[in-house]
């Protein structure tokens, strides 16, 4: 019995259909005469391409040690097949040899030839396929035409879509009828972004076997020559030897029934990101769950090693390799991170074997991944994960580009982010890989890029199978960032007779266009809002408050949490708040927080209940603090 692997599929629903097979007729055939020569066109839903053994029950190791053994497939197979032809009306059988050949290019695309021919009288047939192959391992294939007709004075074609049988061999037609069919379907886009799509199937914990996936119909299926009743699976999807999904943990069990289908969930890989922040949200507790493929893809948690760099456009970039712990079952590493007190931080996560410590890391990490954190938000997250199994096959023959970045002073540049083409692969090192950062690349051509806040380097690459690519960017100045010089584009006029004399103002994008805008505010005269058309050219916009009092300050920001921002105003004669429905339309709030004369007002969460709170000084008393009830 051949047995599967595991592997990971991007966000997608896998349905397995679970069909048995129509009843048969196992009399005798009798001759046909011939007619019409029959052309057989055959493809293969799914390719079987290596079995994974499991290594038997031992000891947690010292050092790591490959856990499996690779079955590999030959670039061409030859099989022994039997083709079965029923005539439905007469229900006469014959059964015929029939010797095909697989072959497959370095693309993976597969060519199968017949070796024999074929004719049949005019009628109505059932054709049945069935091809173990020569090469020693015995993996079956069938394949079904149902209800095709053969008419007189035209040559029949037949199309066959090969099925793996992932159960046992299937030695006589009569079985087939019980046997019962996986359907792995996905979505093409979902396909095309996989250079060298692969799954992987193991039943009931026992060996994985790995297919590769036709990309032509997205659909790879399998025939089950097993008992009816519930078994485990475990699924794996590939790109190549990268692992990118994986079924659901939740129920994995799969109950074979004639007739009926069912359904499993199929899951990105990914690490989970939890932090707890201070209460002056300048430092955090960043804990990170880690999968268990990725665990025992090495063995045993004390034998794998996070390294960690978090870092923001203000805040250095920290290094730190993290221990992973076993906490009943579920692999766990933690520690403290200085946030900066930033909005927004990019986490990268890297694992290594421990064993990889004396050389300081520099391999290339055996799975990684990348997350944004909004750090004000204080929310779990998840990283979505690549796992390099060495013991997955692939036709890929990959090259090594190892990136240098410097800063302007020539310096290796700590915690920069890395993007190839448009995909962030990470962050430049500290201490591990100082300023540098090392990927395998398949072959072709690439744009590189390095960018730490209005610095950044960027250049191209051509990749060529086992090529090693040392490239060195060094952080320039943005091609749109201003050199501090100014030039005067526009002067807004504000007040009663041109009266520019401006007692505050502020930028804030008020209508939702994603440019800002600006607001004035002259003495004696109701603020004015200028919006810009996200060229900086400013108009007018028809806002009015009514209300004409001297204003001292302006605060600006989401006062009741729905992401427009609103506008506090401190008068001489009072402080009153003015809500903003995101397309710049300003509506009094129903309360005026202050009658007083107020020279200043401020906005921040007082009491850390998630929302804005007020403060504000009036004229010769002591500051006062509104809560903001949400």
């Amino acid at each position: 019995m051949h047995k599967p692997k595991k592997s990971w599929l991007g966000s997608a629903i896998l349905s397995l259909l679970l069909i048995g097979c129509g009843e048969g007729n196992d009399t005798a055939g009798k001759g046909s005469v011939v007619d019409n020569s029959l052309v057989v066109n055959s493809k293969f839903a799914a390719t079987y391409l290596q079995t994974i053994e499991k290594e038997p029950s031992q000891p947690a190791p010292v050092g790591y040690q490959a856990s499996v053994k690779l079955k590999s497939q030959a670039q061409a197979l030859s099989y022994d097949g039997k083709l079965e032809v029923t005539n439905i009306l007469t229900k006469d059988k014959q059964v015929f040899d029939w010797p095909m050949t697989q072959k497959l290019d370095s693309e993976g695309n597969v060519e199968t030839v017949s070796h024999r021919a074929l004719t049949l009288k005019p009628g109505s047939y059932d054709f049945v396929l069935l091809l173990t192959s020569k090469d020693g391992k015995q993996s079956q294939y069938m394949a079904q035409a149902l209800g095709e007709d053969v008419i007189d004075g035209k040559a029949p074609e037949i199309d066959f879509v090969l099925l793996p049988n992932l159960g046992e061999t299937i030695s006589d037609f009569e079985q087939v009828q019980y046997v019962f069919t996986l359907k792995f379907s996905w979505p093409a886009e979902d396909l095309a972004a996989l250079s060298h799509p692969q799954f992987g199937l193991s039943i009931n914990g026992e060996d994985e076997t790995v297919y590769t996936i036709n990309k032509e119909t997205g659909i790879a299926e399998l025939i089950m020559n097993v008992e009816p009743g519930e078994y485990q699976l475990a699924m794996r999807l590939y790109d190549g030897d990268l692992m990118v999904g994986k079924n659901g943990e939740q129920d994995d069990s799969v109950n074979f029934v004639e007739g009926e289908d069912a359904k499993m969930d199929v899951i990105p890989l990914q690490a989970d990101v939890n932090l707890n922040l201070s209460p002056m949200k300048d430092q955090g507790h960043f804990s990170f769950t880690v999968p268990a493929e990725v665990v025992n893809e090495v063995g045993s948690a004390h034998e794998l090693a996070l390294i960690v760099r978090l870092g923001g456009d203000n805040v250095p970039v920290q290094e730190k390799v993290l221990t992973i712990r076993d906490e009943n079952g579920i692999y766990k590493a933690s520690d403290l991170f200085e946030t900066g007190g930033q909005d927004r931080l990019t986490a990268y996560l890297a694992f290594h074997k421990v064993s990889e410590a004396s050389e300081q890391f520099r391999s290339v990490p055996f799975a990684s991944c990348n997350t944004s954190i909004n750090v004000a938000l204080n929310q779990a997250l998840g990283c979505k994960l690549e796992l390099k199994r060495e013991s997955i096959m692939t036709g890929r023959v990959l090259g090594t580009l190892m990136l240098n970045v410097l800063d302007q002073n020539q310096q290796p540049a700590l915690g920069v982010k890395v993007y190839v083409g448009d995909k962030l692969i990470g962050l430049t090192g500290e201490q591990y890989s100082t300023g540098s950062i090392k990927a395998y690349l398949v072959a072709g051509d690439y744009t590189v890029k390095a960018a730490e806040g209005v610095l950044e380097a960027a250049d191209t690459i051509t990749m060529s199978p086992l090529a090693v690519e040392n490239k060195v960017l060094t952080l320039q100045k943005g091609p749109n960032v201003g050199d501090g010089k100014f030039v005067l584009k526009q002067t807004l006029t504000v007040g009663q007779g041109g009266d520019n004399y401006i007692d505050a103002s502020t930028l804030v994008d008020f209508n939702g266009d994603g440019a800002l805008d600006v607001i004035l505010a002259p003495p004696r005269n109701e603020e004015q809002i200028f919006l810009n058309d996200g060229q900086g050219n400013f108009a007018l916009s028809s806002f009015t408050s009514g209300d004409n009092s001297t204003i001292h300050k302006i605060a600006v920001d989401d006062l009741n949490g729905d992401g427009n921002a609103d506008i506090v105003r401190a008068t001489d004669t009072g402080v009153s708040v003015f809500l903003n429905d995101g397309k710049g339309n300003l509506t009094a709030s129903n309360q005026k927080l202050t009658n007083k004369s107020s020279d200043s007002v401020a906005l921040g969460d007082i009491d850390g209940d998630g929302d804005l709170d007020i403060a504000l000084i009036e004229e010769w008393r002591a500051p006062r603090v509104f809560i903001n009830n949400g």
